[in-house]
């Protein structure tokens, strides 16, 4: 199937709705697998189970866990005697998660449902980890308050979150540099909220967490291809170009660009995460 038509036909906050996620599950599957390879997001995710002190006999929740790719690196963690389960609110992905998971021999407990509205009792689990999803949420705090909840006292919390301002690429010293702030202001205004990585301490802080750590990580992009194609850019473009931010001959430059700057292996691109972690209120 086709997915770039169904692509550049989703809003971003349409992430949270299942059918949209569905229309193009082909897309949204590569852009999740080639994100997950990305070394600084797979050091990232070493980082997150050391922070919430994960270890044989944990209990881990993974929200929004897609087609399970963190959840399936986190069963080594925490067996023996420990648990992990992942919930998200789409079949087509959960689908795909549970033939990932008993292809590789694994036993990973996969539920649908809501960020904002988990299926799960209070103090179900020792640890709970979000990643690139409170930026499609009309409220995240909600669904901080809802890990919050199913989390046990004392348990660890760990979101991560792109700061889509901070995107960049190397537009090969020649073009003006306003085109791209121009591009990407309107590519993160039209991103959810954007500005969510930088916002997520705030969101744990307002949520009583306590022990808050607050990293980030840069994910570089090397092949313009990537950037542009596996992780939406063009299309990104486009959306800033229907927007007003640029014009079509500017798309077209940033597009060209990109790609001499590949066709010589010169390319570089950033995505910066943003990661906090947090400590669930011991009981008195």
């Amino acid at each position: 199937m086709d997915t770039s038509t169904h692509v550049a036909d989703t809003a971003h906050r349409a992430f949270m709705d299942p059918a949209a996620l569905d229309a193009a599950a082909a897309f949204w599957v590569r852009f999740l697998d080639v994100m997950y390879a990305f070394p600084e997001v797979r050091s990232n995710h070493r980082r997150i189970v050391n922070l919430m002190e994960l270890h044989p006999g944990s209990s881990l929740l993974d929200v929004g866990c897609g087609t399970g790719n963190f959840a399936r690196d986190a069963v080594a963690i925490v067996s023996p005697g420990g648990r992990v389960v992942g919930c998200d609110i789409s079949e087509t992905m959960l689908g795909i998660a549970n033939t990932r998971t008993a292809d590789a021999g694994l036993e990973i407990d996969y539920h649908l449902g809501n960020a904002n509205a988990l299926p799960f009792g209070d103090d179900s689990f020792d640890a709970a980890r979000i990643e690139r999803v409170l930026q499609y949420l009309d409220e995240p705090a909600k669904a901080v308050e809802e890990m919050v909840r199913v989390t046990k006292p004392g348990g660890r919390i760990a979101a991560t979150e792109v700061d889509w301002d901070g995107i960049s690429i190397d537009c090969g010293g020649r073009l003006d540099h306003d085109i791209w702030r121009r591009a990407i202001g309107s590519i993160s205004d039209g991103a959810g909220n954007g500005w969510q990585g930088r916002e997520i301490r705030r969101l744990f802080i307002d949520a009583g967490l306590e022990e808050i750590t607050c990293e980030a990580v840069v994910v570089i992009v090397t092949e313009a291809r990537t950037m542009l194609e596996d992780l939406a850019g063009r299309v990104s473009m486009e959306r800033a170009r229907d927007a007003g931010a640029v014009s079509d001959q500017e798309v077209e430059q940033l597009v060209a660009t990109a790609l001499e700057l590949d066709r010589t292996g010169r390319f570089t691109g950033g995505i910066p995460l943003y990661t906090v972690v947090g400590r669930v209120p011991r009981q008195a």
